[in-house]
């Protein structure tokens, strides 16, 4: 479960999220759309635990994420244009190389 609480984030005066308020309680796969510079990076790698938010709480099964927070259970996939026509083994492999804790389930025979 992915919970966000009036979540902010400001650089110097400028507001690129505003108070979301945001929960996604089943698993699956999930599109964010959105404009150039409406906030979608920075809201993903914030929930990805690598920038902190200015203001509000992001939850990953109930563990709060910040920068210090060693596994958030979300990968995010810096520059995925340059991946986009990997096979998703292999995008979850890129996903996992700087985390220990990630596995990749073996390829299925026949």
């Amino acid at each position: 479960m992915i919970e966000l609480k009036q979540v902010t984030k400001q650089y110097g005066q400028a507001t690129v999220l505003k108070k979301i308020t945001l929960s996604i309680d089943e698993p699956g796969i999930y599109c964010l759309l959105g404009r150039n510079g409406a906030g979608k990076t920075t809201l993903l790698k914030s929930i990805a635990g690598y920038q902190n938010i200015t203001d509000g709480t992001i939850q990953v099964d109930g563990k709060v994420i910040t920068t210090s927070t060693l596994d958030t259970g979300v990968r995010y996939i810096e520059n995925f244009a340059k991946h986009f026509n990997l096979p998703v083994r292999k995008l979850l492999q890129i996903a996992c190389q700087h985390r220990v804790c990630c596995k990749v389930i073996p390829q299925r025979k026949g």
